[in-house]
């Protein structure tokens, strides 16, 4: 039998030594905790064409696919299931950055890679480190 696993984009938007993180809100997902811009592919779309989009969408910043120049896969399982997220990373800075979802986002800035905040979702956590480490796969089941 095969599988039709759900999709998610993120960008990892880092300037130096910071990474840029948003602060979810009335979402019913780790609420109170920071993440990054990203959400869910949508039909039709690239994994690079949906983390372009989703940036716009919750940040205000438009790039081009050919900005990402790393990307890593992580297949992921947790009790909402399994399920796909694809993370790409950008760093050029040249954007001013706007929550463009207030009513999903408390507020967004930037934080130091090695110190990042405690409350941020795990696996976003975990993305973040094997990128920085030029880690494209991993498998993070828990």
């Amino acid at each position: 039998m095969s599988t039709s696993l759900p999709i998610a984009v993120h960008i990892l938007l880092v300037v130096g030594e910071q990474v840029l993180l948003l602060k979810r809100k009335w979402t019913t997902f780790f609420d109170g905790f920071r993440s990054l811009p990203g959400w869910r592919l949508e039909l039709g779309e690239t994994m690079t064409a949906g983390a372009v989009r989703e940036l716009k969408e919750e940040a205000g910043i438009l790039i081009q696919s050919t900005d990402i120049v790393k990307h890593l896969i992580m297949q992921h399982k947790d009790i909402r299931g399994q399920r796909v997220y694809y993370f790409g990373l950008i760093n050029d800075y040249k954007w001013k950055i706007q929550n463009m979802e207030p009513d999903k986002c408390a507020d967004i800035k930037f934080f130091n890679l090695s110190n990042l905040p405690d409350k941020i979702i795990p696996h976003i956590k975990t993305a973040i480190q094997c990128i920085s480490k030029n880690i494209s796969y991993i498998e993070y089941w828990f």
